[in-house]
């Protein structure tokens, strides 16, 4: 019944042994490097005195994690021991466990077990004096290295690597100018925590968040420059110009890394545009099939006219036959016209023709906004009553339209030539140009030599809505001298 108890206090008693030794070896081991002042020479190597000592000291370490091994081994061979019993025995040491002092000699035990494992880990993993200044130089970034987006494109590789390459000299520039360890340490371990501040800010960019990237980079900068001034004084001008430097590069690579997230939405918005312009497409052609349907019944009525007219005038007299011939020759000029629509129908559903319209809208855009389009109705006008019905608070006015052949090649020459001047550079269905009157009616007869060109903005809703505020504004002002003489006139009576 008294077996559990005596086993725990040998286990307490090895384990506080093992740990006393382990403090003990450590506390003479700084006591020695303290008294002995061991310094080391700027190759990183001690003298050979110093050498020899630490040699010594060394060999008495391997002493004591033999002896620390065999402590280990002793704990081992107990909790065997304790594993072993039977289940008789068993049920005595919960009996015996439910006594609170051995419940707490027991918590003490599993207590010192984990100390033992920790110091055991210090003591396996002190040599850290194995990597050379040449590595920790070369290594003076974070460890991680998250994948960034810019990387998968081959231009933006590009320049991300040349912003790379001028980080890392304006890092080594600045690590030259800390002479004392502490303050070289102080350095390279903020230069770390700077870059993986970077690497986060990278790549947790998103589209439409480049404001909020480069305002983080901004804080980071701040912060680690508080941080180390705090900390040292006597480096705060040299690490003020260093992140100074640094923020500056930094933007740079949030800025190259958001160009990856333009053109993919870019990318998206051209597909975007396919996809509309394939909708609109299919609509214009079912209504051009409509439209050919219907001329084509016109055609059957007037041949069927022509013919009638032309039996009565085989049996009609000669009074009558001025006003059949007149009547018929009517008839074939209304069937012209229609077999001319009829073919320009032909030549929109089958072909690229269409019509290159010019709109403006002053009240909504302002001044020199443009929007070219194109469309392949037969009614050009159909399409700009579109636009004006879309959420816009003025109608648009149309200032050249040109019916071609090829209408997709000339709009895009245009769209190509007024690339600069695109008012929304990503999403490209928004066909508004930024561009005076004067360039684009050059531009249009550059490329269409036969179309007209109405330079006046007309925009006769905007331009009377302005009369009318300024109308008010008058009677306003009228109201308030007349509200004037009267106050005048009383003041005088009073």
């Amino acid at each position: 019944m008294k077996k559990m108890p005596f086993i725990a206090h040998i286990i307490l008693f090895v384990i506080t042994g093992g740990l006393w030794l382990f403090i003990r070896i450590g506390y003479n081991f700084g006591r020695r490097a303290k008294n002995k002042d061991l310094h080391y020479d700027d190759n990183g190597t001690a003298p050979k005195e110093e050498n020899g000592k630490l040699k010594e000291i060394t060999e008495k370490i391997k002493a004591e994690q033999k002896k620390l091994d065999l402590l280990k081994s002793e704990i081992e061979k107990l909790e065997k021991q304790k594993s072993s019993y039977s289940t008789h025995e068993k049920t005595d040491i919960r009996t015996e466990s439910s006594n609170p002092e051995i419940a707490k000699q027991e918590a003490r035990i599993l207590k010192l077990k984990d100390i033992y494992q920790r110091l055991k880990y210090a003591v396996d993993n002190q040599d850290l004096t194995a990597i050379t200044e040449a590595e920790i130089t070369e290594a003076l970034a974070p460890t991680v290295e998250l994948s960034l987006q810019s990387m998968n494109t081959k231009e933006l590789r590009r320049k991300m690597n040349e912003i790379k390459r001028e980080v890392k000299k304006v890092i080594e520039t600045y690590e030259e100018r800390y002479t004392t360890k502490s303050n070289l340490a102080v350095y390279r371990l903020m230069v770390i925590a700077l870059e993986s501040e970077l690497q986060n800010v990278l790549y947790t960019l998103k589209y439409d968040k480049l404001e909020n990237a480069e305002n983080a980079i901004r804080q980071i900068c701040i912060k680690y420059f508080s941080i180390c001034s705090d900390g040292n004084q006597t480096i705060a001008a040299t690490v003020k110009r260093f992140i100074a430097e640094a923020e500056y590069l930094f933007l740079n690579m949030v800025n190259v890394e958001y160009e990856y997230y333009i053109k993919q939405e870019q990318i998206k918005a051209e597909q975007a545009a396919i996809r509309e312009q394939m909708k609109q497409e299919a609509a214009e052609r079912k209504l051009l099939a409509e439209q050919q349907a219907r001329l084509e019944k016109e055609e059957e009525k007037y041949k069927n006219e022509i013919e009638n007219i032309q039996k009565q005038l085989s049996e009609a007299d000669d009074s009558d036959n001025a006003e059949l011939q007149a009547r018929i020759k009517e008839l074939e000029e209304m069937l012209s016209q229609v077999n001319e629509n009829r073919d320009k129908i032909t030549k929109l559903q089958h072909g690229q023709a269409g019509y290159i319209y010019v709109v403006s809208n002053l009240g909504s855009f302002g001044e020199n906004v443009f929007k070219i389009g194109m469309t392949r109705r037969t009614d050009w006008q159909e399409r700009i009553n579109e636009l004006n019905n879309a959420s816009v608070p003025f109608p648009f006015d149309v200032h050249c339209t040109i019916f071609s052949d090829n209408a997709v090649a000339l709009e895009h020459n245009i769209h190509q030539t007024l690339k600069e001047n695109r008012v929304n550079k990503v999403n490209l269905r928004k066909e508004f140009f930024s561009v005076s009157a004067d360039e684009l009616e050059d531009l249009v007869q550059e490329l269409q030599p036969s179309a007209d060109f109405k330079k006046m903005l007309i925009a006769e809703q905007y331009k009377k809505s302005l009369s009318i505020n300024e109308v008010t504004e008058i009677k306003d002002d009228i109201i308030d001298e007349e509200e004037l003489e009267e106050n005048i006139e009383e003041f005088a009576l009073v």
